[in-house]
C-alpha cells in the first residue's frame, strides 16, 4: 500500500484525544506612533482571532485530517470555554467536563505586522488540580470511549487534566486491553509507568527528561537511549524542528527522518499536528518510519502558517502526492528485479554514488561521462546520517529526499536510491554493477569498496573532475 492510499484511509479511523484544552487568541494590530503616556507603541486592534490550542488543537487536526474524533478534557465555566466550544463545533464528539472552581487556560498573543509584541496568559496555571468530581466524571467517560477508539492520543500540557490517578487509570486500561497510544507530554517523568506505543518529545523536552534520569550527554542518541531505558515506550521519537526527527525502537533499531526547511517557521502547535498525523498514519498500518515522514510533512505545512493551524486531509494528500511525483524510483525489491532482467538481456549496468548536495555543472559532467560507460546508470545518494558521518554535523545543506529527487529527475539517470552507509560497499553488493564509477577526487577508494567491487566482478573506473587533465583510470 502506498503512502497516498494510507492517507486516504485516515477517514476510516476513530481517535480519542485526552488532554488539556487551551484557547489561543491572536490580536492583530497596527502601530503608527508612540503613546503619549509612555515610550511604548500605540496599537490599534484590527482583528481578533480565536483558535483551539493545546490538546484541542491536536483534536482539531485529527478531525481536519478526516478521522472521527472524540475530545475529552476539563474546562472552566467561562468565556474562553464558550469560545473553544464554538471553534470546535465541527468535531464529532466534544466531551467537555466543566469545572466550577478553575478557569480555562487562555493564551493571548498580541502582534503588529505579524511580529510578536506581547503574550498575555490568563486562566488556570500549570500544575493546578481540578475538583475530584471532575476527575470522576473524566474517568467514567474515558472508560466509555477507550473501548470505542482505534488509538488514543494523550496530549499533556500540564494544566491538570492528566492528574496522577488519571494516569494510573490509563495504565490499568492499557494493561487490560492495550491500544496504540501516542504520548505528547511536556512532563514525561510523570508517565514513566504508562505503556505507550510512541512518545513524541521535542528535543528540549527530551533533554530535560533524560537529565531527570541522570543523563548529562548532549548526544541525541544517548538521550533517546536513556528515555528508552526508563520509559515504558515501544519507540522514542524525538522531533528536532528543521532537523527532522530521530527514532529509537525497543529492539535497538535507529532511524533519522529528514524534513524540508521552512523559511520563517511558526512552530506554535506544530507538535499537535505531528502527533495527530503520526497516530493516523500508524493506524493506517504504515511503518513507523513512513508514518514519521508523513507526520513531518504535515508539521511542515503547519509551521508555514502564521498562527496555530490545522492541516486538512486534502492538503496532506497534495503534499504527499507532490513528494511522490518528485521521486519515481521504484522500491528496492522492484529495482533489483528490474536490474536483474536488464542484466539477463546483456545490458551493462553502471553504478556511481555521492552526496550531490548542491547539484552543479561538475555533477552533470560526471554523470554524463558515467552514462557513456554502460546502458543503465544507477546512482546511490548518501542519506543524511551517512553524510554527517563523512562531513560533520553541519552537512548536508539539502535534505536526502530533495537531493534524491533532483538526481532522479535528471534524464541521464535511470534509477536513484538512498543508502545509509558512509561507503558504498553494501550498495555494490546489492546492485552488482558491471562498472563502478567514482570521481577523480576519490583516487584512494576505501578498501571495503574495492573488496566489494571485486566480489561482484565490477570494473572500477575513476573519472577526472571537470577541468582536470588526463584520461579515466581503470582497474580490473
Amino acid at each position: 500500500m502506498t503512502s497516498i492510499e494510507s492517507v486516504r484511509r485516515f477517514r476510516q479511523k476513530k481517535i480519542l484525544v485526552l488532554g488539556d484544552a487551551l484557547l489561543d487568541t491572536y490580536i492583530e494590530t497596527e502601530s503608527s506612533r508612540l503613546c503619549r503616556e509612555a515610550p511604548v507603541p500605540l496599537l490599534n486592534k484590527v482583528a481578533e482571532i480565536h483558535i483551539p490550542g493545546g490538546a484541542a488543537n491536536c483534536a482539531a487536526n485529527v478531525s481536519a485530517l478526516g478521522a472521527e474524533v472524540v475530545f475529552l478534557s476539563i474546562v472552566g465555566s467561562d468565556r474562553a470555554a464558550d469560545l473553544l466550544k464554538q471553534e470546535l463545533h465541527t468535531l464529532d464528539t466534544l466531551e467537555f467536563i466543566t469545572s466550577q472552581q478553575q478557569t480555562t487556560p487562555h493564551k493571548c498573543r498580541i502582534l503588529t505586522e505579524h511580529h510578536y509584541v506581547a503574550r498575555l496568559d490568563e486562566g488556570a496555571v500549570r500544575g493546578h488540580i481540578y475538583e475530584e468530581t471532575c476527575y470522576q466524571e473524566l474517568l467514567a467517560r474515558l472508560e466509555k470511549w477507550y473501548s470505542w477508539c482505534d488509538a488514543l492520543i494523550v496530549s499533556d500540557y500540564c494544566y491538570g487534566v492528566l492528574a496522577p490517578h488519571i494516569i494510573e487509570a490509563l495504565c490499568q486500561l492499557q494493561s487490560k486491553h492495550a491500544k496504540p497510544l501516542i504520548l505528547d507530554s511536556q512532563d514525561l517523568l510523570r508517565f514513566r509507568q504508562l505503556p505507550t506505543t510512541v512518545i513524541t518529545p521535542n528535543e528540549t523536552e527530551a533533554r530535560m527528561t533524560a537529565y531527570g534520569f541522570g543523563c548529562v550527554s548532549d548526544d541525541i542518541w544517548q538521550i533517546a537511549t536513556t528515555l528508552q531505558q526508563h520509559m515504558e515506550a515501544e519507540t522514542i521519537l524525538i522531533t528536532r524542528a528543521e532537523k527532522g526527527a530521530v527514532l529509537l525502537k525497543r529492539d535497538g533499531t535507529q532511524a533519522q527522518i529528514p524534513t524540508h526547511p521552512v523559511s520563517q517557521p511558526h512552530d506554535v502547535g506544530a507538535g499537535d499536528t505531528f502527533a495527530a498525523t503520526l497516530t493516523l498514519a500508524l493506524t493506517a498500518h504504515l511503518s513507523l518510519e513512513e508514518a514519521t515522514g508523513i507526520a513531518c510533512e504535515a508539521a511542515n505545512i503547519a509551521v508555514s502558517r502564521p498562527r496555530t493551524a490545522v492541516v486538512t486531509h486534502q492538503e496532506l494528500l497534495q503534499r504527499i502526492s507532490l513528494r511522490a511525483s518528485r521521486n519515481t524510483t521504484p522500491d528496492e525489491e522492484t529495482l533489483l528485479a528490474l536490474l536483474e532482467a536488464q542484466r539477463q538481456q546483456g545490458k551493462r549496468i553502471v553504478l556511481t554514488s555521492g552526496v550531490f548536495d548542491i547539484l552543479n555543472v561538475g555533477h552533470l559532467y560526471f554523470l554524463r561521462t558515467a552514462r557513456q560507460y554502460g546502458d543503465v546508470l544507477v546512482v546511490g545518494v548518501n542519506s543524511e546520517q551517512s553524510v554527517q558521518e563523512l562531513k560533520g554535523p553541519r552537512k548536508p545543506i539539502n535534505s536526502a529526499s530533495d537531493r534524491l529527487a533532483l538526481v532522479a529527475a535528471l534524464g541521464l539517470v535511470d534509477y536513484a536510491l538512498l543508502f545509509n552507509e558512509p561507503t558504498a560497499h553494501a550498495l555494490l553488493e546489492k546492485i552488482r554493477p558491471t562498472i563502478y564509477i567514482k570521481g577523480g577526487d576519490h583516487s584512494d577508494l576505501p578498501a571495503i569498496e574495492v573488496q566489494a567491487a571485486e566480489a561482484v566482478n565490477a570494473q572500477v573506473v575513476l573519472i577526472p573532475l571537470l577541468g582536470e587533465a588526463g584520461e579515466p583510470e581503470q582497474s580490473a
